[in-house]
């Protein structure tokens, strides 16, 4: 990693408090109606490069130890302890890593700096092996809080890892600590992955005094990947919908409009949905709804037009009342189609019966009129 994001070296004393404040402070939670990253992208934001190709340091396995909060959909969050097993499958390796996805700072931050949502904890959660001893007797590496062996030169407060010895780390490492990840399922198992880096430091003879000063300076020196929690299971979201269909088969792509009220009744109160709809028009599509009855109503529809028949059908053929239509049990989507016919209004003007008196009596002249006229020409012609 270039000095750009290399804080100038401490002396101890500074070390030690600038370590204690940012190694234990506590983890940034995901948090809910955000996009969260995609695999590595937190470990990218603060390097120089975008992808990561270490074969040397790698996850083993992710443990999840304790759900105290567990995930109730795709688009919720999960809080929990973790226990990650790291190993270093070449020789020693310095300043190991923890790079944990929590959610696209980026994406709700438009005017930051690149990289400081990963940087300073708010894309991702970060951690070290800490703390750290240079007494190998007292290294531990199967507790999962240390301590942790200080091999390099400089003795810092990063740890490290040797090779062929699988280390475990509590992920956050104080007890009283909780992560906050996103239920992310995108191979859709039904059980949330974790996005997690891995990344260490080939400079041996450069302290490290704290987290953010544990980068990996080149994408061998990192490895990323994506982690099944069977622990951490996401229920099946069932999604109930309804679709209302208007034809009007006499007059095909009519522009009669009519309207439709769509209601519910659900465990939480409902907001009715009222709507419109042409013969031709995209059908009225409800989106995910919850569990309950419902019905769709077509209001009075205009002059002639009468509603002819309703027919409501879900996707396995079951057929349902429109004012009683049942979302329960298994998945399903109900498609009501509404057909309406339509028959002129007569037309005829009924006039004043003064108007019809005198109406007969024109006519009753024009006719004695006529017959008069028809008498006098006979006369004519025989004489």
């Amino acid at each position: 990693m270039n000095g750009k994001h290399r804080s100038s070296r401490l002396v101890a004393t500074a070390g030690i408090f600038l370590f204690l404040i940012l190694a234990f402070a506590g983890p940034v939670a995901a948090q809910e109606g955000v996009t969260y990253i995609s695999e590595g992208q937190c470990i990218f934001e603060a390097s120089d490069f975008d992808n990561c190709t270490a074969e040397d340091v790698r996850y083993g396995t992710f443990k999840v130890m304790e759900v105290i909060d567990g995930c109730t959909s795709t688009a919720d969050t999960f809080t929990a302890r973790i226990r990650a097993e790291v190993n270093a499958t070449a020789a020693q390796r310095d300043d190991i890593a923890f790079w944990i996805g929590l959610t696209d700072y980026a994406a709700t931050n438009p005017d930051a700096e690149p990289g400081d949502g990963a940087l300073y904890g708010d894309s991702c959660y970060r951690q070290i092996l800490s703390p750290t001893t240079t007494d190998p007797s007292a290294v531990d590496v199967n507790s999962g809080e240390g301590p942790y062996a200080s091999l390099d030169s400089d003795n810092d407060f990063c740890g490290d890892i040797q090779q062929d010895v699988p280390t475990l780390a509590n992920l956050p490492f104080d007890a009283g600590m909780v992560l906050t990840l996103p239920c992310a399922d995108p191979d859709n198992d039904g059980v949330a992955n974790l996005d997690a880096c891995v990344s260490w430091e080939n400079n041996r003879n450069v302290a490290c005094a704290d987290v953010t000063e544990a980068l990996p300076g080149t994408p061998s020196k990192c490895d990323c990947g994506t982690f099944a929690l069977p622990e951490v299971t996401i229920p099946e979201v069932k999604v109930w919908k309804i679709i209302v269909d208007k034809v009007t088969p006499q007059y095909p792509n009519s522009a009669e409009v009519f309207s439709f009220k769509l209601d519910g009744d659900t465990e939480d109160d409902f907001t009715p949905v009222e709507f419109t709809l042409t013969d031709g028009q995209t059908p009225f599509v409800s989106g995910a709804l919850p569990e309950g009855t419902y019905s769709v109503v077509e209001a009075e529809p205009g002059s002639g037009w009468t509603l002819e028949k309703v027919v409501c059908v879900d996707d396995a053929g079951a057929t349902y009342d429109p004012e009683s239509i049942d979302l329960s049990g298994s998945e399903k989507t109900v498609t009501c189609t509404f057909t309406n016919t339509f028959e002129p209004p007569d037309s005829g003007v009924a006039l004043p019966f003064w108007y019809l008196l005198i109406g007969g009596a024109l006519l009753g002249a024009g006719l004695v009129a006529l017959g008069a006229f028809m008498q006098h020409k006979a006369r004519t012609l025989s004489a």
